[in-house]
């Protein structure tokens, strides 16, 4: 029995002696036991010491990501990041886990793949410090696992990620417009304090809401419109405003090669947002349909279940594609915010 128990100890310490090694990735972590462990450190333990991330290919355009604050990412300083993209890579920053080390013959092709498409990686804290730098190579054969190393190591290994199947490459590899947040506003709608609302092609339907005092009128946009005499209902007006909390784009259209021809098309909706610093933001909408098929011309407001997406030209340059159900609570014309 007393063998039993003292084998069983030893299995223990081995077990937990194997987890620390595998599993230890501290910076500061050179040597455990005599074995260098420096040439693992991949995973960061807390996401939140990332601070900035340096991602450079050989067939895509170097690109820094940087912490603005709790959730929010910019790269390249000028851009914000997509949330959903930035997500998946610092859960692989994270998360990621050995899984096996190659062979000894193997680890000289590994390392002529990495010298020619190799990925670098390097990982930042809000010091400055540099807390990670290494190279993300081929995936394994089996798809599933990726080869990693440490920059000035010589040793690779297979890495991947635990919760989920395929290699680890992809997830670091973006086209800048892939990278870049899809989303067209996302206003704070306690600080609105102008919309304006024209549709060029029925100007019965367009209106101007202004907010005094935390109160909301709504009034028609041209002189020859006859003003409503009933009462707001601000049911209606909240339902109007909350689609611009958030609202989400299908994709970035700035360099469609049809862009300029699109844009020169007279939108179907124009939608002017002005908040309490006087910052004007400006969507014009666009029937993706309306372009591409010239029996198509969308006019009224009672025509709009026939479209599905938009085209949408800013004020900021940038045009996007929209989905009508995001879009879709906000197409509304002047007698919608008034009780029957």
């Amino acid at each position: 029995m007393k063998k039993i128990l003292i084998l069983l100890g030893i299995l223990i310490a081995l077990g937990v002696l194997y987890n620390f090694l595998v599993k230890a990735e501290s910076s500061n972590l050179k040597e455990v036991s005599g074995v260098d462990l420096s040439d693992r450190l991949f995973a960061v333990e807390d996401v939140d010491e990332i601070h900035k991330i340096v991602i450079e290919t050989t067939t895509h355009p170097k690109y820094t990501i940087v912490k603005k604050d709790k959730d929010t990412w910019m790269f390249n300083e000028y851009f914000k990041t997509d949330r959903h993209i930035m997500m998946r890579l610092l859960e692989t920053l994270t998360n990621m886990e050995i899984k096996f080390i190659p062979p000894a013959p193997s680890q000289k092709t590994i390392a002529n793949s990495m010298d020619k498409t190799g990925i670098k990686v390097q990982v930042y804290n809000k010091a400055g410090t540099k807390i990670r730098d290494y190279i993300v190579g081929p995936n394994a054969n089996d798809e599933r696992s990726t080869y990693f190393k440490v920059k000035g190591k010589e040793k690779a290994y297979a890495m991947y990620f635990p919760y989920s199947e395929g290699g680890l490459r992809k997830r670091f590899i973006y086209d800048l417009m892939d990278l870049r947040d899809k989303y067209i506003l996302e206003e704070d709608v306690e600080k609105i304090v102008s919309i304006s609302v024209d549709y060029p092609k029925q100007r019965k339907h367009s209106f101007v809401m202004n907010k005094t005092d935390n109160i909301w009128s709504v009034e028609p946009v041209h002189p020859d419109v006859e003003p409503i005499k009933k009462n707001l209902n601000q049911q209606s007006i909240e339902d109007f405003l909350s689609v611009f909390k958030s609202l989400p784009s299908e994709n970035i259209e700035t360099y469609n090669p049809r862009i300029d021809s699109i844009n020169s098309v007279t939108p179907f909706i124009s939608i002017e947002i002005v908040n309490d610093e006087n910052v004007a933001k400006l969507l014009r909408l666009r029937p993706m349909d309306d372009f591409y098929d010239k029996d198509q011309d969308t006019k009224s407001v009672d025509e709009v279940h026939v479209v599905e997406r938009f085209f949408v030209e800013t004020n900021w340059r940038d045009s996007y594609l929209l989905q009508k159900r995001h879009i879709l609570g906000a197409l509304r014309p002047y007698s919608y915010f008034y009780n029957d």
